[in-house]
């Protein structure tokens, strides 16, 4: 595991460079939109308040609740 805190700068330097030109940036947000998608796995998601579809959860909520686990194998696989 491996907690969010640790990958943030370098997360929110890869959605500024190949996202969408914007004010504020939310790298927290692929984490939370993409849990599914078997490259990482989101732990106390839980614990997130319910919102309507479409609406993220906020930074703050996200931040100090979600420890990320990547799946290193399927990302290497991935990248060979």
């Amino acid at each position: 595991m491996m907690p969010y805190a640790e990958i943030e700068s370098d997360v929110r330097q890869l959605v500024a460079d190949f996202g969408s030109p914007r004010k504020s940036f939310h790298p927290e947000y692929p984490f939370w939109h993409l849990q599914n998608g078997g490259i990482w796995g989101l732990q106390n998601v839980d614990t997130v308040k319910k919102r309507k579809a479409g609406r993220s959860p906020s930074r703050a909520e996200l931040y100090p609740k979600i420890l990320l686990i990547i799946y290193l194998s399927l990302l290497m696989k991935m990248l060979i």
